[in-house]
């Protein structure tokens, strides 16, 4: 059985209005973040520009001061999350590279996107990076890994912290599949 599978959508709605406004993204949107210094809206992606899903993901930038134009970011394998540190405009996609749960074949990545160019850096981060937050008085990301470090998914999870100034990372223990 084929599937149909169409590029998604994300309906902007005016506050002041109620009117809306449909914006093409990518496969399988999950989530979205706001930059609300800049304006603009980040879409995660799950399968990119690829109705197939064989391929890295990507995340639609939706500028809403320029007509909801849109432009689009490449990420990682399996994105599941986008945060927005407002203060410094990056933008950080936790990427799980984990279609085969509860195994994983290699740890994921923190894709750091430069909200001003549009440039990218990929940070190592733990196994099955699923959710991440920001702080943006510290600048610090933290990045939930379900299963730690271990691609079998038969230990614990860490959490990774990234320091937003350098990308470096140390990680954290905590308890089983943190969310």
């Amino acid at each position: 059985t084929t599937l149909f599978r169409s590029p998604g959508t994300v309906t902007v709605i005016d506050g002041a209005t109620n009117n809306t406004t449909s914006v093409a993204v990518g496969y399988y949107p999950n989530s979205l973040a706001v930059n609300s210094v800049t304006n603009k809206v980040y879409v995660v992606n799950l399968c990119g520009n690829d109705p197939t899903c064989n391929s890295s993901g990507t995340v639609t930038v939706i500028d809403a001061n320029n007509n909801y134009s849109t432009s689009t970011v490449s990420v990682g394998v399996d994105p599941q999350d986008v945060a927005v540190n407002s203060t410094t405009n990056n933008i950080y996609v936790a990427n799980a590279s984990c279609f085969g749960f509860p195994s994983c074949p290699s740890a994921g990545t923190v894709t750091a996107i430069n909200g001003v160019s549009n440039s990218t850096q990929a940070i190592n981060v733990g196994v099955d990076p699923i959710f991440l937050a920001v702080n943006s008085v510290t600048n610090k990301i933290f990045v939930t890994n379900d299963c730690g470090t271990d691609t079998s998914c038969a230990s614990p999870g860490t959490v990774t912290v990234i320091d937003g100034v350098t990308n470096s990372t140390s990680s954290v223990n905590v308890g089983a599949y943190p969310q």
